[in-house]
């Protein structure tokens, strides 16, 4: 049947139909825009942010559509099986075609004027614009496939800061990230890899709260020195040191001594630069820091 998903990726129309479902196995692929399992489908048709907020929406519509309780009870139970995680087999995450990128290959102002970020990085990393929306688009490309992208709002319009495709998978990948020897900078946010891209080697973990899979994938990259740079605060604090106590065993770790508060991704790309040249030293000597001693870094 013709494509229902909302990327304005088909240039003929989709006159010829390019989506099918396996009912068997539930899941659904366009062969233009990508595919994934049965309640991305629907979030991504409905524009809900999550397969629960899909999931609910189908249970109101079966209510209404199913007049026999068995039917609904057994229809209920196997979406229920969809987002349990106790399932021998998780459901893989959606991937998309990486042409839908295209349509928002531009460079917003945002970008280069208020956050200082150079033109180099915005291409190298694919950030882009969406016009539609007014907001900045960060795709999570992980080992060659794009596995969905957040986007942040360009003005205050009620909608969230940040937002997320349904079901990407944050917390089984990295953000940027990539395998060698070089030393590996772990940050929070993927603006601050996007900003400091051409300072270092940088991966993002999208946020303080930092799972098992991807401590694994920190070893996984090969490093020889694994540097973690959260930001300079409780959270921040907290996650340095779980992520820390997890890898000791398991490479050279170091933490970065940051005098300035808040988040790398703010500081200027030569103070970042002097910062990870001069305060990187070996997590056993790392303290969390005085609140009271931070400094604002004051960008001219």
């Amino acid at each position: 049947h013709s494509c229902l998903l909302p990327f304005g990726n088909h240039p003929n129309g989709d006159r010829d139909p390019s989506c099918s479902i396996n009912y068997e196995n539930m899941v659904v692929n366009c062969w233009v825009c990508g595919g994934g399992h049965f309640l991305w489908w629907v979030a991504m048709v409905n524009g809900f942010e999550t397969s629960s907020q899909a999931l609910t929406w189908l249970v109101d519509e079966l209510d209404l559509a199913i007049d026999r309780p068995m039917a609904i009870h057994e229809v209920l139970e196997w979406l229920d099986s969809l987002t349990t995680e106790d399932l021998k087999v998780r459901q893989p995450p959606p991937e998309y075609d990486l042409s839908i990128l295209d349509q928002w290959k531009y460079v917003h102002p945002y970008l280069t004027e208020m956050r200082g970020i150079s033109y180099d990085n915005i291409v190298d990393l694919t950030v882009g614009w969406d016009r539609k929306s007014n907001r900045i688009t960060i795709p999570l490309i992980f080992q060659g496939k794009l596995l969905g992208w957040q986007s942040r709002r360009l003005a205050d319009d009620g909608t969230p800061k940040y937002k997320s495709t349904p079901d990407m998978p944050k917390d089984t990948t990295l953000y940027n990230w990539k395998v060698g020897p070089e030393p590996l900078v772990v940050v929070e946010s993927p603006m601050t890899v996007i900003k400091h891209n051409h300072v270092a080697r940088l991966s993002a973990t999208f946020g303080a709260s930092v799972t098992k899979n991807q401590m694994d994938l920190i070893v996984k990259s090969r490093t020889e020195k694994m540097i973690l740079w959260f930001d300079n605060d409780e959270a921040g604090w907290n996650a340095t040191e779980n992520v820390a106590d997890y890898l000791m065993s398991r490479g050279t770790v170091y933490a970065v001594d940051n005098p300035y508060a808040g988040d790398p991704g703010d500081l200027p790309s030569e103070v970042f630069n002097e910062v990870l040249s001069s305060q990187v030293v070996p997590y056993s000597l790392w303290k969390r820091p005085d609140p009271q001693s931070l400094v604002i870094c004051e960008v001219p």
